[in-house]
């Protein structure tokens, strides 16, 4: 069995948790709540995931709440 990473939401409609799982973390079983935010490679990951909420019957996508479209980055020297 493989690890993973997981990050938990709400249902918007019912309010009940819903857990997405992401091989793009250190995968060490980690849980994160969306709410309170999760690493990049994680957002990245996830966004536009969509996962189902069995106690309202609906499907729920993640959305990042700011663009994913460009991350800064910068060069530094290897020791």
């Amino acid at each position: 069995m493989g690890m993973f990473d997981s990050v938990t939401v709400r249902c918007p409609k019912c309010d009940e948790v819903v857990e997405f799982q992401t091989k793009a973390g250190g995968c060490t079983l980690q849980n994160y709540d969306a709410d309170r935010g999760v690493p990049p490679a994680i957002a990245v990951d996830l966004q536009y995931d969509s996962e189902w909420c069995y106690d309202c019957n609906v499907e729920i996508q993640l959305i990042p709440t700011i663009p994913l479209t460009r991350v800064p980055m910068r060069a530094v020297v290897k020791r």
